[in-house]
């Protein structure tokens, strides 16, 4: 919290008659909004025309005979330290009025809405958060990028827990857990009946992989880029199932994830960030596995808006190109701060192309956050 640094005014010089005061163009007066701890009472300020980084003090008593000396420039005051500051106008002698003078004391956004994938946390500090999306089509694009039906509604749920801790302000290190589960069933029914987690000929449920994960700032000086690399190792069994006529639930294919974050603060309300990924599927020759490997290069791009403390929105927009195929997808999404560390998400989603993959899909999006400063 920044605040006026206090010079005792000189003593009276020993002359006969009282010296005059220098003569200022325009001056306002304001109060120190918190008494330093070797002053008894806040002390008063004149305030030179160019702002606060010009402050001297103004002597309580006999004025025109103290000599008032200009204080060094200390640099702008920070405005998250001027909490109630009175200002008024006071008369130089020559009855100017100066011009007003405003400050902007609008509060900071909480650092829990500036907090992004980007961010690092320090040690001692973590965050936790489930992520949970719905999945659900209808058709499918061919290899023309037409919508095809399929005659059945396919639905996914995908449930990502994930624990991130701060050890270094450069590096960061967490695991994550995936929950899948899959329905197949008529195209007239609800995508939300997937929640049941029923265990059937056309439903299953199991935890499809888990691993460790590393976020590091490779360059000190962009605090707003950062490169999170994660190894998703496969644990659920039978899970593509291709051969036993079972709904496929999730590649068993070893899963390496390798992201890179970049945020942009645009103005005071708005933030850009972007995310390029490099996705591998690693077909690492197991019995059960019938993917072969495969390689994508997704791209991200989101713009939030904080209209208020507590409340975000958002905006994003993805395409996913692989070898072979290629889908994109836009969506929008809002974000509710409860606390200081608690945060409510929720989107939604729509695949509206692609060529010789999923959709025209819907996907709802769920997430509940907190961050233990």
């Amino acid at each position: 919290m920044g605040q006026a640094v206090v010079i005792p005014a000189k003593p009276k010089p020993k002359v006969a008659a009282p010296q005059p005061l220098p003569k200022f163009d325009t001056l306002k007066v304001a109060l120190q909004d918190t008494p330093r701890k070797d002053t008894v009472r806040s002390n008063t300020y004149l305030v030179k025309k160019g702002g606060e980084a010009n402050l001297i003090q103004v002597p309580t008593l006999d004025t025109a005979a103290t000599i008032i000396e200009e204080m060094p420039p200390q640099g702008p005051v920070k405005l998250d330290s001027i909490t109630s500051p009175d200002i008024f106008h006071i008369d130089n002698g020559e009855n100017e009025q100066m011009p007003e003078m405003h400050l902007n004391l609008e509060p900071p956004i909480p650092r829990l809405q500036r907090y992004n994938a980007s961010s690092m946390l320090n040690w001692g500090q973590w965050e936790a958060k489930y992520f949970q999306q719905i999945y659900s089509q209808t058709h499918y694009f061919d290899a023309q990028g037409k919508a095809q039906p399929q005659n059945a509604r396919s639905t996914y749920y995908s449930g990502i827990a994930s624990v991130t801790l701060g050890c270094k302000r450069w590096f960061n290190f967490g695991v994550e857990a995936w929950l899948r589960s899959v329905r197949i069933d008529a195209t007239d029914a609800s995508p939300f009946k997937v929640l049941s987690f029923q265990s059937g000929p056309n439903s299953r449920t199991a935890l499809s992989a888990v691993g460790p994960k590393f976020r590091f700032q490779p360059f000190s000086k962009f605090n707003g880029f950062s490169v999170q690399t994660a190894l998703l190792i496969p644990v659920g069994k039978e899970m593509e199932a291709d051969s036993r006529n079972r709904p496929y639930l999730a590649t068993e294919n070893l899963q390496w994830w390798t992201q890179f974050y970049y945020s942009l603060s645009i103005k005071s309300h708005w933030l850009l960030f972007a995310q390029l990924d490099a996705f591998a599927s690693l077909n690492t020759g197991g019995k059960e596995q019938t993917q072969a490997s495969s390689f994508a290069l997704p791209a991200s791009v989101y713009i939030s808006y904080f209209p208020t403390r507590h409340i975000t929105f958002y905006a994003y927009n993805q395409l996913w190109p692989t070898v072979s195929t290629i889908w994109y997808q836009a969506g929008l999404g809002a974000k509710v701060r409860f606390t200081e560390g608690l945060e409510l998400e929720c989107s939604y989603g729509r695949f509206l192309a692609g060529i010789d993959a999923a959709g025209p899909a819907n996907a709802f999006n769920l997430g509940l956050r907190f961050v233990k400063w």
